[in-house]
């Protein structure tokens, strides 16, 4: 065994050792072919065994097999205890991966499934980039089963993994590996099941796009993640319009920019974030574009996902009922890592307890359970105890439902 391997299995057994004590839940389950995509469904359901997340997922299968979009249901078994600092009631999982996932609806998919997102603002329409260039729309109903695609959007050709919808209008961008981005207005024409092509342009610069993200602080602004270490932003209002602003991530190889991030709370959603190959995240202001605010260095290996945590659902509605969420963010790596970062606590001062630890002080938690590269993480929108509820997949069909435990960043679990 090489002592890359070697490493890799002393961090996976101490990481089985100390799960008890670093979670409130972790749900690890291999499903048929891996995802490389992951979102929570609004809403958890109680049922006689504790609680149930809903969870979109997709299939790659490389032409191996037939394709799928589909929802999992995650069932959480949870008890009741009582704590005793102040005899309240509290939830807390039985942490010993008692739980169960079952498929509750399924879409056949004409190729991979690069990417799916639910619509912000009607959270039972989801769309799904296909390896194949096209974009499927279909509606998840209330009853399970199998379910039908809405329309397929047409406009771009093969592969790409930028998906993004815009909350303002509901109109949904994707990017393609080709350089092109398209917009589509999905709703103008509900009666011909087919979406208006709104917006295609190229970013001329003979390199490929590989994420797309609609700004929070306009909402006819689209960033875009070139493979030329670029972040772009585009008037969508403007066909084949030249960028308005350009971020310089990186210069040295390897230059990709995989994923940006635009924050959606009200008072700070200037602020952005882009993952890169070279491992780092960095954090952008929209106003100010000549150097990113800050780097983040944690990441060993490529960075494949970055997420702002999220404000939360009250009902059916968004609400912030927590500013200390505003600074959360989350990012995923070919390092199988998953990092869970605090912007709050950049510069801040290392306690004497935590200087035999190597990671900045930004870093509160490390996901360390998964054994290959992370494709996509996303965090629950729900509110409540267990809002802080996070999904992975990863390169191995592997995907994980996890909380970390309240003890590990009391200022964020309350």
């Amino acid at each position: 065994m090489e002592s890359g391997e070697d490493d890799g299995a002393d961090e996976r057994a101490l990481w089985l050792q100390n799960a008890p004590l670093l979670y409130d839940v972790i749900v690890s389950k291999t499903i048929e072919w891996p995802s490389l995509t992951c979102e929570f469904l609004p809403g958890v359901r109680e049922t006689c065994d504790g609680l149930e997340y809903r969870l979109l997922l997709g299939t790659q299968t490389g032409d191996a097999g037939p394709g799928y979009l589909f929802v999992v249901a995650v069932s959480v078994a949870v008890s009741a205890a009582k704590d005793p600092e102040n005899n309240q009631q509290t939830q807390y999982s039985d942490k010993q991966n008692s739980s169960s996932m079952r498929i509750t609806h399924k879409m056949t998919h004409n190729g991979d499934v690069n990417r799916a997102r639910l619509c912000p603002t009607l959270p039972s329409l989801v769309a799904s980039r296909s390896s194949t260039g096209k974009v499927y729309l279909a509606n998840l109903g209330e009853e399970e089963g199998s379910v039908e695609p809405r329309a397929i959007l047409s406009g771009l050709e093969g592969e790409g993994f930028g998906l993004s919808w815009n909350r303002a209008n509901n109109h949904i961008a994707s990017a393609s590996h080709d350089g092109a981005v398209c917009e589509w207005d999905v709703e103008s024409n509900n009666n011909n099941q087919s979406g208006e092509l709104m917006s295609i342009w190229n970013t001329n610069a003979n390199t490929a796009v590989n994420s797309c993200e609609h700004t929070l602080l306009d909402p006819f602004l689209l960033g875009c993640g070139l493979e030329n270490g670029r972040c772009y932003l585009y008037d969508t209002r403007i066909a084949d319009s030249k960028p308005i602003q350009e971020f310089i991530c990186s210069t040295k190889p390897p230059l990709d920019v995989n994923a940006l991030a635009f924050n959606e709370h009200a008072d700070i959603k200037h602020l952005f974030l882009t993952g890169s190959a070279d491992g780092i995240v960095r954090l952008w202001d929209q106003r100010m574009n000549k150097n990113p605010l800050h780097r983040f260095l944690c990441h060993n290996g490529s960075v494949n996902q970055v997420i702002w945590a999220p404000p939360t659902y009250q009902g059916d509605q968004l609400s912030i009922s927590d500013d200390s969420s505003a600074s959360v963010f989350a990012s995923c790596s070919s390092d199988t890592h998953v990092i869970l970062w605090d912007v709050r606590q950049v510069g801040a001062e290392i306690s004497l307890e935590d200087d035999c630890n190597d990671a900045p002080p930004e870093v509160f938690f490390v996901h360390a359970g998964h054994e290959a590269g992370i494709s996509d993480v996303c965090f629950s929108r729900n509110s409540g105890d267990m809002r802080w509820m996070v999904a992975s997949v990863d390169e191995d069909n592997t995907v994980q439902v996890w909380k970390f435990a309240a003890e590990t960043a009391p200022q964020l679990a309350r």
